[in-house]
């Protein structure tokens, strides 16, 4: 390791490049206690090893002596709880907070992954506070099993927006209060059990059936459904809806 830090160093003398030492962490595996306290020569100064459970971060990942992984498990339980709380006290729906999880949070907890895998307890321990928002969001006792939220059957969050099929940006932009007021976001929300049939208005989930049919549902009529009548839907939205 010296031979290597000396070269290294040869070269950015050479390069006229200046290295912040004391930003450097040494950490020492498998050595003996007289070789930590010798320490490492970088340049004119002498990096001593940190201690084995001091995690140090590389490329977004946290590394110690002792290959203990805890520290980096506690900052995911805590980006998870931080992104709840924030979503919490927001006014959105329970499908929102759901696609900011897949969308944002996920991708942030899979980076910090790249270098160590977690059981299913500690999935559950690190997800268990945006678990119970999403709980609170979609009106359900704190205590309901986690299984009905994960359950298609009981609970689908969905993956096509209503976003996706109106496709006009404008028209959409009209209509986000109304389908907030809602809380309507997915396609999934507006069709039968086994995605062959559009609902009616009257079916619809938080839909006040007093107002008259909006002029973005029946968008949504003419472009999915083979026979308005029946509320059938396409069958090319039928295999989309069934994949």
């Amino acid at each position: 390791m010296e031979e290597i830090l000396t070269i290294a160093n040869e070269f950015y003398q050479m390069n006229d490049i200046t290295i912040n030492k004391s930003k450097s962490c040494l950490i020492a595996i498998n050595v003996n206690s007289q070789t930590k306290s010798e320490g490492l020569l970088m340049g004119d100064e002498t990096l001593y090893p940190v201690a084995k459970n001091y995690p140090v971060r590389s490329l977004g990942v946290y590394i110690t002596e002792n290959g203990s992984k805890q520290f980096q498990k506690d900052r995911l339980k805590k980006l998870t709880n931080y992104m709840a709380n924030i979503l919490k006290g927001k006014p959105i729906t329970d499908k929102q907070a759901i696609y900011i999880f897949n969308a944002v949070v996920m991708p942030m907890l899979e980076y910090s992954l790249n270098d160590m895998t977690l059981s299913e307890k500690e999935c559950l321990k690190i997800t268990t506070k945006f678990i119970s928002m999403i709980k609170n969001k979609v009106l359900l006792p704190i205590m309901v099993p986690n299984a009905l939220i994960y359950a298609k059957e009981a609970y689908d969050g969905g993956n096509i927006t209503i976003e996706e099929i109106l496709v006009d940006e404008n028209q959409y932009r009209l209509t986000r209060k109304s389908l907030r007021n809602r809380q309507l976001m997915f396609l999934e929300q507006l069709v039968s059990h086994n995605g062959k049939i559009l609902l009616h208005w009257q079916e619809i989930t938080n839909n006040d059936r007093r107002g008259p049919k909006p002029g973005w549902f029946k968008t949504l009529e003419n472009k999915l459904l083979t026979d308005i009548k029946t509320q059938v839907l396409s069958a090319e939205m039928q295999a989309t809806l069934g994949e």
